[in-house]
């Protein structure tokens, strides 16, 4: 990965975790469900992308071997 995009990664990671935080603190529910909305949906992404992978690896070892 590059650095920039390392570097903008972390800085979305802590702009989550602060606006979680605030959330927290001033019992704002609807920013606390906001960023857990935003959080939730990268995980699918990135989890959906993992399993495309697998998928298609293991199709690509299925045509090999047979």
């Amino acid at each position: 990965m590059d650095d920039p995009e390392r570097i903008e990664g972390s800085v979305e990671k802590e702009k989550r975790a602060i606006e979680d935080t605030a959330g927290k603190v001033t019992d704002d529910k609807n920013l606390v469900d906001e960023v857990r909305s935003r959080t939730t949906s990268r995980h699918i992404v990135f989890w959906s992308y993992v399993l495309a992978f697998f998928f298609t690896a293991g199709i690509l070892v299925l045509r090999h071997l047979g």
